[in-house]
């Protein structure tokens, strides 16, 4: 699991900030969490909401956490 999320995020690092970073503006088209938590929770993970501002999804054997932040990232 840590090498291909290191990977896409070393390659996503060589495409420039663009191609990591959401836009601050409100009204972007940045894309939600789902279609990357969706083959997730079809494999079993569950989803938990542990912070007004953040979910996660956690692996069916508790070893691995996915957090997500649904509000403004502090810069």
């Amino acid at each position: 699991m840590v090498t291909p999320f290191t990977t896409a995020l070393a390659e996503a690092y060589q495409r420039g900030p663009e191609s990591y970073l959401s836009s601050p503006n409100p009204t972007s088209k940045a894309p939600g969490p789902l279609p990357v938590i969706a083959p997730l929770l079809a494999d079993g993970w569950r989803i938990d909401h542990p912070h007004w501002d953040v979910f996660a999804i956690q692996s069916p054997d508790e070893l691995a956490t996915l957090q997500y932040a649904t509000g403004d990232l502090d810069p």
